[in-house]
């Protein structure tokens, strides 16, 4: 395992934040999400990236551009996995060896808008009770075109917006990208409300998205933090009807299940079950009757979010909390 260790030993008052960087083939991209990192408006930054044993140039590029920019960071640490290890132990790696009192974890392919870290470190800082936010996105072609300003829509952000819809609202209507959560780095310790990310676990994002809302320890803003990349490679980018996708969300939604009650129970209930029939269709008629019906009550469901959404809207954040 090859490492490139820098360190400067000015320190401030400011809380760290360890920008963490997995890759794995992305070296037509690693150059801007690097520079978007560069160019954050936040001074006291450390740097890892961890190169999942790619194939192509991107750990030699990611270890000479970190080298000509060691400056800008208290410390940075460049490394190459001996084999594959796949995005959820690799991110894993990063984790434990970050420094900074705040964790922010961006895909090689993707970057970060000049704002990302300053404000989501002043609402970390001023809400102990909470151990994750995560924001909206660009989203940005191959070629960096912007094909949509806001990732998450309007009517989604309004149900994450309230804490007391955020588990259900992400279970039915998961759409949150790659590189807009923060976390605090206690969290994601042994005993944290994160913990250790399960070895066997295929997937990293909806499982922790759900982990820390079912454990009232996310919040979401409605701003713009990241460019989040379309690659056609991705599998977090495939169509929702891959199997692999549906097998990575049913794991997620299983492990959170016993976090949650009320209308979050039945939500992910409804999700686990509609997974469960198209990883094991059997029979066609009944395959499509059964999925009709699930349809139905997710859409219910979704409904009663929507209406409860608005109703939170409608009064102050005191007296929606009352009333979602």
């Amino acid at each position: 395992m090859c490492d490139d260790p820098v360190r400067n030993p000015e320190q401030t008052p400011e809380p760290l934040v360890a920008v963490l960087v997995p890759s794995y083939n992305q070296e037509k991209y690693i150059f801007e999400c690097l520079e978007s990192i560069k160019s954050l408006n936040y001074r006291r930054l450390e740097l890892i990236i961890s190169d999942d044993c790619s194939r192509d140039g991107t750990f030699e590029l990611a270890k000479q551009w970190t080298r000509e920019n060691a400056g800008r960071f208290e410390r940075t640490h460049v490394v190459r996995q001996d084999k594959n290890i796949g995005v959820v132990k690799n991110l894993q790696y990063l984790f434990n060896n970050a420094q900074g009192d705040y964790l922010a974890y961006i895909a090689a392919d993707d970057a970060f808008v000049e704002s990302a870290i300053a404000r989501r470190v002043e609402i970390m800082r001023k809400n102990r009770d909470i151990d994750g936010v995560f924001g909206n996105a660009q989203l940005i072609s191959n070629t960096g075109g912007v094909l949509r300003e806001r990732f998450i829509p309007r009517w989604i952000a309004r149900e994450l917006t309230s804490r007391r819809l955020l588990v259900s609202s992400l279970v039915l209507n998961w759409n949150s990208p790659g590189p807009v959560m923060m976390l605090r780095r206690e969290a994601v310790l042994e005993n944290g409300s994160l913990g250790i990310l399960p070895a066997d676990l295929q997937g990293e994002d909806k499982y922790i998205y759900i982990r820390l809302a079912a454990r009232g320890k996310l919040q979401f803003i409605d701003e713009v933090v990241a460019k989040y990349r379309v690659v056609q490679d991705s599998l977090s980018r495939t169509p929702s009807l891959h199997r692999d996708v549906f097998e990575y969300c049913l794991q997620s939604d299983k492990r959170n299940r016993h976090l949650v009650s009320g209308l979050d129970r039945c939500a992910i209930e409804v999700r686990i079950a509609r997974f469960d029939l198209e990883l094991n269709k059997g029979c066609a008629m009944i395959y499509e009757l059964k999925k009709l019906f699930l349809r139905l009550l997710a859409m219910q469901l979704k409904i009663i979010l929507f209406i409860r959404a608005i109703i939170c809207k409608a009064w102050p954040l005191q007296e929606s909390d009352k009333r979602c």
